[in-house]
């Protein structure tokens, strides 16, 4: 990044990694990111990259490879968009989002900082029952590096706990 690298280098070096390691999840996570517009891409290429990679399913993780460049994205300071605006703010899927989640969540079903991002993202995405599920399996073990502290982890806590129908 930043060294100005031609983009069909930076497309080649990306082919010659998956060939050599095509389950390496920092692989995409990193090109990705490569192709935000302030990097090497233009708007809306790196949510189709992530659509793409999804639909290839290297290795059988492709769902899980989309979340994870969903969380790459929306955790980056730099952005315009947030974990609470990437759906508003982009064209990411929470449908496929959640998918890759729940592939997360089979592979690792005792992680909870997957839960909390999960709880997190499924607020993002106004998805009350989806959030109130990784609520339960967070319990009290919530994570201060995804809610920046308790006050807003309990505001969305007690947001998915409402009943259907209310705000």
């Amino acid at each position: 990044m930043g060294e100005g690298w031609p983009r069909d280098e930076i497309d080649t070096m990306f082919r010659e990694g998956q060939k050599l390691e095509p389950q390496y999840q920092y692989l995409y996570m990193k090109m990705a990111y490569l192709l935000m517009p302030k990097w090497y891409g233009e708007p809306g290429e790196w949510e189709e990259f992530a659509r793409r990679i999804s639909a290839e399913n290297p290795g059988g993780h492709g769902d899980e490879l989309y979340a994870r460049i969903a969380l790459l994205m929306a955790g980056d300071n730099g952005n315009d968009f947030n974990l609470e605006t990437i759906f508003t703010k982009t064209s990411l899927s929470w449908p496929l989002v959640k998918r890759g989640e729940e592939a997360i969540r089979a592979r690792f079903p005792r992680s909870k900082i997957n839960a909390n991002y999960f709880a997190f993202l499924a607020c993002a995405a106004g998805d009350k029952k989806t959030a109130r599920e990784a609520f339960q399996r967070i319990g009290e073990d919530y994570a201060i590096t995804v809610w920046g502290n308790r006050i807003v982890y309990e505001h969305s806590r007690r947001w998915a706990n409402r009943p259907p129908g209310t705000p």
